[in-house]
C-alpha cells in the first residue's frame, strides 16, 4: 500500500496519495517505520505544512534508536529531508550533525552527512571544513556506488565555500560517475538525449550546468553560460519527451517538471537574449515552460486527432486509459500483489503502443517546441497579443508577444503580493455588503501584472497563467484608478485563456470532421435532490431548481435548428448518443467542482427515470467529441483540483481532452437569471459571426449597459478557454425543416382534406 500511494504521489496525485498514507497511519504500529513515512508522505502532500516538532522528534529518535533496520533508517532519512525545506531545519542543523556523528555504522553516517552536506551547505559557515572531513573520513569505509552522492555532496560544500573551479571539478566527477567519461559538452549532450529518464540522472547533469555557471565568477567567458543553458535544457527537454510516453493520462508524472531547473532556463535565456539580442534563447526556454505547464493538453490534442483518423489506435488509447483508472480507483482495495501485477500490465501495455505507433509518438516529440518570432508574426496578422505569467513561490516571469515587442520580465517584487491578493479575493468577492475592497484588489492586481505594457495592449488577448496565477479572473481585473469610471480587462478587450503557447496553436489549426454544424443542448430540471457529501467543494448538499436555465435552450431554439432537450428529456443517454455529431454542446445545468479530485468534478444531468446522474470528467473522453465549443452553463465549471504540474484539473481540460477545440466555463457561483441573460447576448453575437472570446466581451458589455451598477460576480465568471475560431453554425433550416415548408405541408394536407370531402360529397 506504501508503495502504492509513492506510485501515486510521484504521479502529482497528493489527495489520492495522502488517503493512502492516512489509512496505512490508521494500521500499522505507531513505531513501525511505514506509520512515519506516511507522516511525512502526508507532510510532503501539503506542501510541508503538516511537519512539526512532534514529527522531527520521532524522525530523530527512529534513526539513533534500535528498533528499525539500516535500510528503513536511511529511507526515513531520505523522504524527511527530501521533503524539509532547508530553511525549515537549519536552525536544528547542530542536532542533526551530532545524530550523524552519533551513527556507528558507517554506510548509514555517510549518507546522513552526505544529506546534511548537501542540503544545508549554502546556510552553514565554520561547519562546512567538519562536514567535509566527515564526508572524507566515512567515505573510506563505504562502497564505491556511493561515489556520486559523495562528490555531489564536496561539489556544494565546495560552492559554499566559494571555490567554484574545485566545485566544478567534484560535479564533473560526480556526473561521470553515474553516465560515464566525457571531454565536450557536446559528448554530454548527447548523452542526455539518448537514455529514458532516470530522475537522478538528470539531476547531477542539472548540478553540472549550475557549476558552469558559478565558473562565470573565476572570470570564465559566455561560453559557460552557453554551455549550461544547453544542459539545462538537454535535462528539461529530457523530462518533456517522457511526458508523451503518457498519451492516456490528463495529468503527468510530478518529476517531469522541476520547477527550479525551468525556472534557471528562464533566468539564463533572459541574461542571454540581453547579452547577444538572440531571441533564439527565449524561444527555447519557453518552450520547456510551456511543455511543463501545457505537456498534458498538447499530448491530447494531438492523440485525439489521430484517434479520429486510426480506430485501432484509438481503441488501444480507450483500453490504457480504462488500465490507468482502474488502478487509480480509491474505491477499490487492491492487494500490493494485484497493484504490482496491474502496474506490471500498464508498463507493458504502454510499451506496446510506442512499438505499435512508433511515429505517433515520434510527432509528440518533435512538434512541441516554440519559435516566439513565429508568435510574432501570427500576432501581427490578427493583431493580439499573448501573454504569458509563469511562476512559483520563488519567481515570477511574465511574456509579453504583440507584433512589435518580444519581451520577457521578471515581476519578483510583487510576486508575493499578487500570491496574496489572489487568495484573498474569493473572500472580497463574495462580501457583497462591502464591495469596495474587492475592486482595490482587482485594480491592484492589473498595476501589478500589467506594468509596463499597459499602454501597449492591442484589442485582443491571450493569457496564459500557471499556478496561483491561474485563478485570477482576468476579465474582472480593474484598468481604471481609483475614483474613475470602471474600465473592465474584460470589457475594454477581448480576452482568450490558453493551457500553453503551442496547445494555442494546435487548437486553432486542427481540422475536425464534419458533423451536424447545430447546437446540441440541454437544461434538465431539478427539486432539490439530496448529494452524497463526499468531494463536494460548494456548500450545501442539494441540486435547487434552476429557474432559467430553460430560457438558455430555447433561446438557441430561437436562433436556429438543433437537438433540444429540456426538463425530464436532458439525460445523460441523449447526450451521450449525439454529443460526438455537433459542432456545438450547450449544458445549462448543476456542476460541481472538486478540489479532492479534478477529474471528480461533474456536471449534472439526468438518467431515464429523472433523477440526477453525474457526468464525471474522468469519462467525458471516453468518446471523441468533434465540437468547436462546449459551453458548460453551471456553477464552478473552469475550477477543480491543483495537479502539481499541469496547475488547475477539471471538467475544462476533461472537455478539451476529449476533443473539443473550446470550452466556455465559469470560475465561480455563478446566477441562475444573470447567466441566461448573459448567454442569449453570447449566442447571438455568435450568430452574428463572433468568435467565443469576442462573444463573450459583447455579453459583458450589454449587461454592464443594461446593469452598470452590477457586480463583477454577475457578469465575470465566464471565460474562454481554447480554441478562438467562430464555432459552425447552420442557423438557417434545411428547406424542408424550415416553417415555410411545414405552412406549405399544412396547406397540402388542408386542400387533400377539402378535395376529398368534395368529391364525397358529388358522389
Amino acid at each position: 500500500m506504501y508503495r502504492y500511494a509513492k506510485y501515486l504521489e510521484i504521479y502529482g496525485d497528493f489527495v489520492q496519495a495522502n488517503a493512502l498514507f492516512s489509512k496505512i497511519i490508521g494500521i500499522v504500529n505507531q513505531e513501525d517505520a511505514l506509520h512515519i513515512l506516511s507522516q511525512i508522505g502526508i507532510a510532503n502532500g501539503k506542501n510541508n505544512s503538516g511537519l512539526n516538532e512532534s514529527l522531527e522528534v520521532r524522525v530523530k529518535e527512529a534513526l539513533l534508536g534500535e528498533k528499525l533496520t539500516l535500510e528503513e533508517k536511511v529511507t526515513i532519512f531520505q523522504e524527511f529531508t527530501q521533503a524539509v525545506p532547508n530553511t525549515v531545519l537549519i536552525g536544528q542543523y547542530s542536532e542533526y550533525f551530532k545524530m550523524a556523528n552519533n551513527i556507528q555504522a558507517p554506510r548509514l553516517r555517510f549518507i546522513t552527512t552526505h544529506v546534511l552536506g548537501f542540503h544545508y551547505a549554502n546556510s552553514l559557515g565554520a561547519d562546512l571544513d567538519m562536514i567535509s572531513s566527515v564526508l572524507q573520513d566515512s567515505y573510506k569505509y563505504v562502497s564505491s556506488e556511493l561515489a556520486t552522492m559523495h562528490f555531489g555532496a564536496m561539489q556544494k560544500i565546495e560552492e559554499r565555500k566559494g571555490d567554484y573551479k574545485k566545485s566544478w571539478e567534484y560535479s564533473k566527477i560526480a556526473l561521470e560517475k553515474k553516465l560515464g567519461k566525457f571531454e565536450k559538452i557536446e559528448d554530454l549532450l548527447q548523452k542526455v538525449e539518448d537514455f529514458e529518464e532516470t530522475d537522478l540522472q538528470l539531476e547531477y547533469v542539472s548540478r553540472f550546468a549550475k557549476a558552469n555557471l558559478f565558473l562565470t565568477r573565476t572570470g570564465a567567458d559566455m561560453s559557460v553560460v552557453k554551455d549550461a543553458f544547453s544542459l539545462f535544457e538537454a535535462v528539461e527537454r529530457n523530462r518533456l519527451n517522457t511526458r508523451t510516453l503518457f498519451v492516456e493520462s490528463l495529468v503527468s508524472k510530478k518529476n517531469s517538471a522541476k520547477e527550479t531547473d525551468f525556472l534557471n532556463l528562464l533566468i539564463i535565456a533572459t541574461y542571454l537574449y540581453q547579452h547577444t539580442g538572440e531571441v533564439d534563447y527565449l524561444s527555447r526556454a519557453i518552450t520547456v515552460a510551456d511543455g511543463a505547464f501545457g505537456g498534458a493538453v498538447y499530448n491530447w490534442v494531438k492523440t485525439r486527432q489521430r484517434m479520429r483518423n486510426n480506430a485501432a489506435f484509438s481503441a488501444d488509447v480507450y483500453r490504457l486509459e480504462a488500465l490507468v483508472r482502474e488502478l487509480s480507483d480509491r474505491g477499490k482495495d487492491f492487494s500490493i500483489a494485484e497493484i504490482e501485477a496491474r502496474r506490471e500490465e500498464l508498463a507493458a501495455q504502454r510499451q506496446q503502443m510506442r512499438d505499435k505507433y512508433p511515429e505517433h509518438y515520434a510527432d509528440l516529440k518533435s512538434d512541441y517546441s516554440i519559435d516566439l518570432r513565429q508568435i510574432q508574426r501570427a500576432r501581427a496578422a490578427d493583431s493580439s497579443a499573448v501573454i504569458g505569467f509563469y511562476g512559483n513561490a520563488q519567481i515570477m516571469y511574465r511574456l509579453f508577444v504583440s507584433a512589435d515587442t518580444i519581451d520577457l520580465t521578471i515581476l519578483d517584487d510583487v510576486k508575493d503580493r499578487v500570491r496574496t491578493l489572489s487568495e484573498q479575493l474569493p473572500e472580497l468577492r463574495d462580501n457583497a455588503a462591502d464591495p469596495a475592497p474587492f475592486h482595490a484588489a482587482l485594480r491592484e492586481i492589473y498595476g501589478h501584472l500589467f506594468s509596463g505594457i499597459d499602454g501597449l495592449l492591442p484589442e485582443r488577448l491571450h493569457i496564459i497563467a500557471n499556478d496561483y496565477l491561474e485563478q485570477i479572473p482576468y476579465s474582472a481585473l480593474r484598468q481604471d484608478r481609483e475614483g474613475e469610471a470602471p474600465r473592465y480587462l474584460g470589457v475594454e478587450k477581448t480576452l482568450s485563456r490558453q493551457f500553453s503557447l503551442r496547445s494555442m496553436e494546435l487548437l486553432q489549426d486542427i481540422q475536425l470532421p464534419d458533423v451536424q454544424a447545430q447546437p446540441l443542448a440541454l437544461a434538465p430540471v431539478f427539486e432539490n435532490e439530496l448529494l452524497e457529501a463526499s468531494a463536494l467543494r460548494q456548500a450545501g448538499f442539494q441540486l435547487p431548481p434552476l429557474l432559467y436555465n430553460a430560457e438558455e435552450v430555447t433561446t438557441l431554439q430561437s436562433i436556429g435548428p438543433g437537438r433540444f432537450y429540456l426538463a425530464n428529456r436532458a439525460t445523460l443517454r441523449n447526450f451521450l448518443r449525439h454529443a460526438d455529431r455537433h459542432s456545438i454542446i450547450h449544458l445549462a445545468t448543476h456542476a460541481i467542482s472538486s478540489e479532492v479530485d479534478g477529474l471528480a468534478s461533474r456536471v449534472y444531468l439526468l438518467d431515464d427515470a429523472g433523477q440526477p446522474v453525474s457526468l464525471y470528467a474522468a469519462d467525458i473522453g471516453n468518446q471523441t467529441l468533434n465540437a468547436d465549443l462546449v459551453t458548460l452553463s453551471a456553477c464552478e465549471t473552469g475550477a477543480g483540483s491543483q495537479h502539481v504540474v499541469e496547475g488547475t484539473v477539471g471538467l475544462t481540460k476533461a472537455f478539451i481532452a476529449a476533443g473539443a477545440r473550446g470550452v466556455v466555463a465559469s470560475n465561480w457561483a455563478v446566477d441562475d437569471r444573470a447567466t441566461a441573460e448573459l448567454m442569449e447576448t453570447f449566442y447571438r453575437a455568435i450568430d452574428a459571426g463572433q468568435s467565443p472570446p469576442a462573444a463573450l466581451r459583447t455579453a459583458r458589455r450589454t449587461y454592464l449597459a443594461r446593469h452598470p451598477e452590477a457586480h463583477p460576480s454577475r457578469w465575470a465568471a465566464f471565460e474562454s478557454y481554447g480554441g478562438r475560431g467562430i464555432p459552425r453554425w447552420e442557423d438557417a433550416y434545411p428547406w424542408w425543416q424550415s416553417p415555410w415548408a411545414y405552412a406549405a405541408l399544412a396547406l397540402f394536407a388542408l386542400l387533400g382534406a377539402f378535395w376529398g370531402v368534395k368529391k364525397i360529397r358529388h358522389a
